[in-house]
């Protein structure tokens, strides 16, 4: 999908949406890929909000390829995050990011970007958050959506149903190991970014998407209050409610507008 001129039904949206140059970097999670994210894309670029320029993916050895074009004068640009090896651990795929983030800010002039990440992603955008928020090298995160993330833990990996709980202060009794890694990195997180947190219960009395429990998905919140300029939740109910389905539901797409674009 190239770059082209704002669709004409854009001029209407334009009452209740920004126009920035701020990039909106979408990743996608484990075993994922185009597919993942091509519905928020689409829904974005339909609503007038913003137009997708560049597909960057990244080999199996971490070389990074753009593809297609962006024009200077590209409104809300978005670019779509691809890993060839979408079963990497995140650290690397975190590693890989950066190297996207970089290439970004070197070859198309990005200084903010946006961040919207599904599952595994969303670890991979927080991590990169948590880790490289001060390299000059990188363009400054503006705002984060996560949508299924499992922060702390997966069901049948560490996390079942009904093992978890958040106390008064939105604290995890349990914590693992790589949730403990993000939060002593908290006050690393940008202080100017804000952050929307989705996720899924399919009201099934599992209080899970399926693969993530409302627990372990709501666990961010324990990290990023606080340090976030701002954090919101929202979360999604019923059949529709679950893992995979939630970058395809239109009430995330929805949020996802007005969460980015909205004035």
């Amino acid at each position: 999908m190239i770059s082209r001129p704002v669709p004409v039904h854009a001029s209407a949206a334009t009452d209740y949406l920004h126009s920035t140059h701020t990039a909106t970097v979408y990743v996608h999670g484990y075993n994922g890929g185009t597919y993942t994210t091509n519905d928020l894309i689409k829904a974005a670029d339909k609503a007038g909000a913003a137009q997708k320029t560049v597909e960057a993916t990244v080999s199996k050895t971490g070389k990074v390829i753009f593809t297609g074009k962006w024009p200077k004068d590209t409104i809300n640009p978005i670019v779509q995050v691809v890993f060839k090896k979408n079963n990497a651990a995140p650290s690397r795929q975190t590693a890989w990011l950066y190297k996207v983030l970089a290439d970004l800010k070197k070859t198309y002039g990005v200084t903010k970007y946006n961040g919207v990440g599904h599952s595994l992603g969303c670890n991979v955008l927080v991590n990169e958050a948590l880790l490289h928020s001060h390299d000059t090298r990188l363009p400054k995160l503006n705002k984060l959506m996560t949508i299924a993330g499992p922060f702390n833990g997966v069901v049948g990996l560490g996390d079942h149903p009904d093992m978890n709980r958040l106390n008064s202060k939105e604290a995890p009794a349990i914590m693992n190991t790589t949730y403990l890694a993000m939060l002593r990195l908290r006050k690393h997180f940008p202080s100017n970014a804000k952050v929307l947190n989705v996720f899924g219960d399919l009201h099934n009395g599992t209080k899970t998407d399926h693969y993530v429990s409302v627990p372990s998905a709501k666990s961010l919140g324990y990290i990023l209050r606080g340090v976030a300029k701002s954090y919101q939740e929202l979360e999604v109910k019923g059949k529709n409610a679950e893992h995979s389905d939630l970058h395809d539901n239109a009430t995330v797409s929805k949020a996802m507008i007005r969460f980015l674009w909205g004035k």
